[in-house]
């Protein structure tokens, strides 16, 4: 049926057409080869659409100001600190084309249940003109300190030593720890706990640490 028999009859039948609504669609500004750092688009830039024999331009405009970056998005991570894991999520295009987003695997973010999270690799750089810049073979000793400074934590108790002034507890990972009180109300309440009891306290765990070249060995005698 014609387009204009059809809206015809749908005139006879008594439908009528919604009110028109203004349009939304995405945009890619493209940054000049003159502005290194990017710009600012102002409210209200127009842009439109390629006009052909059959169709007119569409104009369009920005309802606000942003800023134009020449960066571009290289790689989406989600990470977990608590479970210290993460996933390598794939790149979208921009603007994100409809292919695209049928296509991409979905991911769970917040949860450390999801299949793609793999454990975080960590590695630490040293460098030292003094230490590792010799020509000579010499021990070095490295002490390394790891601190997860102060968290609050529930702990089951072991008991108080008061000659000494220690408390002996089981932190929330199972492992034995002790640790000096030095404060008298921390001392007071300490000495009216039972072993069993589950208490929370803050306490921050650290690892002395020292860096030095090995002594030379004694002459042999």
């Amino acid at each position: 049926m014609p387009e204009d028999s059809f809206l015809r009859f749908l005139d006879f039948a008594g439908i009528e057409r919604f009110p028109g609504a203004p349009a939304e669609v995405p945009v890619t500004f493209a940054v000049s080869k003159n502005a290194p750092l990017g710009g600012v688009v102002p409210a209200g830039t127009q842009v439109a659409t390629t006009q052909t024999k059959n169709v007119d331009a569409r104009v369009f405009e920005t309802r606000r100001a942003f800023f134009a970056s020449r960066a571009r998005l290289e790689r989406v991570v989600a990470v977990q600190p608590a479970a210290d894991r993460a996933a390598m999520l794939a790149v979208p295009p921009v603007p994100a084309t409809s292919a695209f987003l049928e296509s991409a695997a979905a991911i769970r973010v917040l949860t450390d249940a999801e299949p793609a999270l793999q454990d975080v690799d960590h590695v630490w750089y040293l460098a030292s003109e003094e230490l590792f810049g010799r020509k000579d073979v010499a021990d070095v000793r490295l002490d390394l300190a790891i601190s997860s400074g102060a968290f609050p934590t529930a702990v089951t108790w072991r008991k108080f030593d008061k000659k000494a002034n220690v408390i002996h507890f089981y932190g929330s990972d199972g492992l034995a720890r002790s640790i000096p009180i030095k404060s008298p109300e921390g001392q007071e309440f300490a000495g009216k706990l039972k072993p069993g009891d589950e208490v929370e306290v803050t306490y921050t765990e650290a690892l002395a640490v020292t860096v030095e070249p090995a002594k030379a060995a004694a002459p042999a005698k």
